[in-house]
């Protein structure tokens, strides 16, 4: 271990009062330079009057100690800044927690199936519970499934044709690239499939990854609904087709014609797409346009639903004269 002393520590000091002044300036510089192991303590200068007082006069002491207490003032402040900062972290962790605690319970209980997609792995990163519910999968079993396992050929197909043009849009800053929506046919774990509305958001990470944060909603029976609405169009319009008496639906106040039958089509002699740009009026006659609005007002509000023997004309001009029923609540003429 090396050995440090400070000025003539080994030897008998002399009196204070006989120091001369190159003395006391060889002690100064001696003690700011040079100091035993006993005067040092954690890099922090201390005066040790024991071993030292007879070498150092009052005004050096009084120096070193002012610094050593400033240094000590140092140290303390530091670590007193070092405190409140983890004290300032601690009370932002409850914060923090109890944030995330709230989207996890919201994710964790939504109808909706909420996802994460890696877009360059194509594997999810994150799967809601609820997908139990809607695809018979637990969260865990989807986490391991690639895209051909979680939707029909026809919607991959639709989501590959769709996804790297998207992405480049996004890329390039294309605001309408960032969220979509897709109605996607999903596949069930007991081998059926449940078709979905999938709203899809891009998110670029600063590391570059493309993430797709996903919200599926099971469509199902709004499908259903759909479909039964146009089977009973579909009747409808087999039946209104099909009908041998002229059928034609009028909007009341523009008179303006919305549908027509065949029947209809070929009694005035018009196609259809003739008659969906015409008004009553225009077939028949003009003599007769005076008849004509006060019948149809009369029958417009519900007085009176049979017009018997009124004149009508043909597209090639030839008159005829036709009995016209109004029901409601379309009130087709």
């Amino acid at each position: 271990m090396s050995s440090y002393t400070l000025g003539r520590c080994k030897t008998k000091a002399k009196s204070s009062r006989k120091q001369s002044v190159e003395q006391k300036i060889f002690a100064r510089r001696t003690f700011s330079t040079r100091c035993t192991p006993q005067c040092c303590g954690a890099g922090v200068h201390r005066f040790h009057p024991a071993s030292c007082a007879g070498f150092i006069d009052p005004e050096a002491m009084l120096c070193m100690t002012t610094h050593s207490a400033l240094e000590q003032e140092n140290v303390e402040l530091r670590r007193g800044r070092a405190e409140l900062n983890t004290l300032e972290t601690m009370h932002r962790l409850p914060a923090l927690g109890e944030s995330e605690a709230r989207y996890r319970l919201l994710a964790d209980n939504a109808a909706d199936v909420i996802w994460i997609l890696d877009a360059g792995a194509g594997r999810f990163t994150y799967v809601s519970p609820s997908v139990e519910r809607q695809r018979g999968y637990t969260p865990a079993e989807v986490l391991d499934q690639p895209l051909h396992e979680v939707m029909t050929p026809s919607s991959l197909a639709l989501i590959n044709a769709d996804l790297p043009g998207r992405v480049a849009a996004f890329l390039n800053g294309d605001p309408a690239a960032t969220v979509k929506s897709h109605e996607i046919e999903q596949l069930r774990k007991d081998g059926g499939t449940v078709w979905t509305e999938v709203k899809t958001t891009l998110l670029l990470q600063p590391d570059g990854v493309i993430y797709v944060l996903g919200v599926s909603r099971d469509i199902s029976e709004r499908r259903a609904a759909e479909a039964a609405l146009r089977a009973s169009e579909e009747r409808y319009r087999t039946i209104f087709d099909g009908a041998n008496e002229g059928i034609i639906a009028v909007e009341p106040k523009s008179q303006t014609i919305a549908y027509v039958n065949r029947a209809m089509c070929a009694l005035f002699g018009y196609t259809e797409a003739e008659l969906l740009g015409l008004t009553i009026p225009d077939l028949h006659p003009s003599d007769a346009a005076a008849l004509l609005k006060a019948e149809f007002g009369a029958a417009t509000r519900s007085e009176k639903l049979l017009i018997a023997n009124f004149p009508c004309r043909r597209k090639d001009g030839v008159l005829f004269l036709s009995l016209i029923h109004i029901s409601e609540p379309t009130r087709p003429y």
